[in-house]
């Protein structure tokens, strides 16, 4: 479909009053709407984790009702790549309003274009596929010869982006990282040299010293200083488990994916470096599954995720089972009942008190946000409205309380 005709086929609708207040809260303060395509991008990587293609229909017409012609244009983009996969070949479009038309990027813009990679897999704006809970029990992918395994690991999405001169780094929420490590950018680099421009996906994670997983250094920090073993400093990994680009071409299997990535992972470590990578190797066969699935669960592990290994790739989730996880975690929504306070510098509150939707106390979560997620709880929290928000547990105490509570990734 024709950007344009796209655009025309959805216009019409009348955003909602959670897309007006989001845009009184989070656009008009921060001037995004001046920003033009940049500040549609901006309020997606800051606030579009897991954004679907309609509200980011509602967040344009809002945008074009607004008079941001230009921020509409970036939400337009989005809602088309969302729904197709693929952003627009051409993205001119007429306005709702004003009857004019908004002009397509200056070629100022061009250097920032990857040419390494086609233009729907750009750095920031690659939208990664993400597994659902399973339709069925773990024991039907452990027997199922059409499903492989993977250990599921509990720290950050990364997609990596590697030619020989840069490397780019790109969290799930579309928005770039920084660099993990110097060395990391070297072994990427190097590998890149030899075997052509690629990109992998993984998990970034900390480990504390004990071995268990955070999702940043500093929570293992913490973790390391309450056991007494404070001089003892995380240790980072790059869990890389499929490749998505590589030898000029888009992978067209889960199986090709996980292969690939897996050849990858040999030729990085193989140029320095290893002990920050690496590979989550597939179980393939019933045993292997099995024996997945056990070590994960007696490793206190969050569980496993199954995948079809004939699927196509496709952005974000499906209701489908080709992409399932079974864990052995509990999800769940509860309400914030209070922030308690802290002495550390730049940060909002110390832990979030929550009770479950019915009113019974559930203790508190200490961890799994960042900073920047603290500052966006502690502001939805004080406007007074009742804040719920997913959490993530091993399960509950004998007090009834949650255990090893945290954040849900699926936080918004």
């Amino acid at each position: 479909m024709d950007f344009q005709e796209y655009v025309n086929s959805r216009r019409g609708k009348k955003p909602n009053q959670e897309i007006v207040e989001r845009w009184q809260t989070r656009v008009l303060p921060r001037g995004l709407h001046q920003q033009g395509e940049v500040g549609a991008r901006q309020y997606l990587a800051d606030y579009g984790k897991g954004i679907a293609a309609p509200k980011c229909i509602l967040l344009a017409i809002q945008a074009e009702n607004s008079g941001a012609q230009e921020m509409a244009k970036g939400f337009w983009k989005r809602a088309y790549e969302l729904e197709f996969g693929a952003l627009p070949v051409n993205s001119a479009l007429a306005t709702g309003n004003s009857g004019g038309s908004i002009v397509t990027a200056s070629p100022k813009t061009i250097p920032l274009m990857v040419y390494a990679f086609p233009p729907n897999m750009q750095p920031g704006s690659l939208v990664t596929m993400q597994p659902v809970d399973g339709a069925h029990p773990r024991e039907y992918y452990i027997e199922s010869p059409n499903y492989w395994g993977q250990p599921k690991r509990d720290g950050n999405k990364v997609l990596t982006f590697g030619t020989l001169l840069q490397v780019w780094y790109q969290m799930r929420s579309l928005k770039e990282r920084a660099s993990p490590a110097d060395e990391i950018d070297e072994s990427i680099m190097n590998t890149a040299r030899v075997i052509g421009d690629f990109i992998v996906e993984g998990e970034l994670w900390y480990a504390d010293c004990d071995g268990f997983e955070h999702r940043t250094a500093a929570q293992a920090a913490t973790y390391n200083i309450i056991h007494g073993k404070g001089t003892v400093q995380p240790v980072m990994k790059y869990a890389i488990f499929s490749s998505l680009f590589w030898k000029g071409h888009k992978s067209e299997t889960q199986r090709e994916r996980i292969v690939n990535g897996g050849y990858i992972y040999q030729e990085i470590i193989s140029h320095g470096h290893a002990e920050f990578f690496e590979y989550l190797a597939p179980a393939t066969d019933r045993d292997q599954k099995l024996a997945l699935s056990q070590k994960q669960k007696a490793d206190g592990r969050e569980g496993e995720v199954w995948f079809d290994i004939s699927m196509s790739y496709y952005p974000g989730k499906r209701k489908d089972d080709c992409y399932p996880r079974t864990k052995y975690t509990i999800e769940i929504d509860v309400r914030v009942t209070r922030l308690t306070p802290t002495t550390a510098a730049g940060r909002p509150f110390g832990a979030i008190e929550v009770e479950s939707l019915d009113g019974k106390p559930l203790g508190s979560i200490g961890t799994g946000f960042t900073l920047e997620q603290m500052h966006e709880i502690k502001r939805r929290f004080s406007s007074g409205t009742p804040l719920i928000i997913p959490v993530v547990a091993q399960g509950y105490t004998e007090k009834g309380v949650l255990f090893q509570g945290r954040l849900s990734e699926d936080f918004i």
